[in-house]
């Protein structure tokens, strides 16, 4: 449905079953795909090309110039993939004849409220976005990557695929693949809480008959425990209950440096106190 309030230039091409919300505006060389819904209060500039099945919310500005002073009113491009959500006031500008002139973002991207995609920037699959966060021009941001809310990224920075930008996080250097970047103070908290949490599990752990830390240095989220019975008995039974209680350093993948009932875990951050506990419930059953 169309609705008669909205102003779509002629030259404008929608697709079938593309509906537009009231006083939104569709400039000249817009095309829209099938199934796409634009609601009310959206500004779609062109030259823009759209896939199907997008969803533009409220006031979003999409296929905007860039504010880049370099830029000079030539004809760059944006191009949008399939089954994409813009979320209220998203903005993303088409690209500068300076580099490639076209800004591409890929399908099955999630922008969330505010999200801001500059200039030439291009956007893979699978892409989130959360409210606020931002990549400034010439940026190149992989699939699956996935940003926490006021997250920033400035120009001609890489984020790998798969990769998770924190919430808050200022990105100043190109972000590999797979890795998580965590802010200013990111790192230092997560390794407090993998100290704190590995401190906790050896006190609860030492506390139970029959068990020891093998070793008497201070460590950080690792460790060694002297168990009563071999270790691969309660690695066993620690699996039944599908908790990974640790690994056997005598055996051959880690060179048979300790002995049948040491037992080497590690703790992450991850690790809540209900499985801790649930580990210390299943080392009890093999208590002296």
């Amino acid at each position: 449905m169309i609705d008669p309030r909205a102003i779509i230039d002629p030259s404008a091409q929608l697709g079938s079953n593309v509906s537009v919300g009231p006083w939104t505006i569709i400039g000249p060389q817009v095309e829209i795909g099938d199934d796409c819904s634009i609601a009310s209060h959206v500004v779609l500039r062109g030259p823009t090309v759209m896939g199907r099945n997008n969803r533009v919310f409220q006031f979003s500005t999409i296929g905007e110039d860039t504010p880049a002073l370099a830029y000079g009113g030539e004809s760059t491009v944006l191009e949008i993939g399939d089954d994409n959500v813009f979320r209220e006031g998203v903005t993303v500008h088409r690209g500068m004849v300076q580099d490639e002139g076209q800004t591409i973002i890929g399908n099955n991207c999630l922008l969330m409220a505010y999200v801001h995609v500059g200039h030439d920037c291009v956007l893979g699959d699978h892409v989130i976005m959360a409210n606020n966060s931002a990549v400034s021009g010439h940026c190149n941001v992989g699939d699956h990557a996935n940003f926490g809310g006021y997250a920033g990224v400035p120009q001609f920075r890489n984020i790998g695929a798969y990769s998770h930008i924190s919430g808050m996080s200022l990105v100043l250097k190109d972000v590999p693949a797979f890795m998580t970047v965590m802010g200013k103070h990111g790192l230092r908290e997560m390794a407090q809480q993998c100290y704190h949490k590995a401190h906790y599990l050896a006190e609860q752990i030492t506390a139970v008959d029959g068990y020891a830390l093998k070793f008497d240095g201070p460590f950080f989220c690792e460790f060694c425990v002297t168990c009563p019975k071999p270790v691969t008995q309660i690695i066993e039974a620690a699996k039944r209950r599908r908790i990974l209680a640790g690994i056997a350093p005598h055996g051959r993948r880690m060179g048979r440096i300790g002995d049948e009932n040491d037992l080497l875990i590690a703790v992450t951050e991850q690790r809540t106190k209900h499985e801790m506990d649930a580990l210390v419930e299943v080392l009890e059953e093999f208590a002296t």
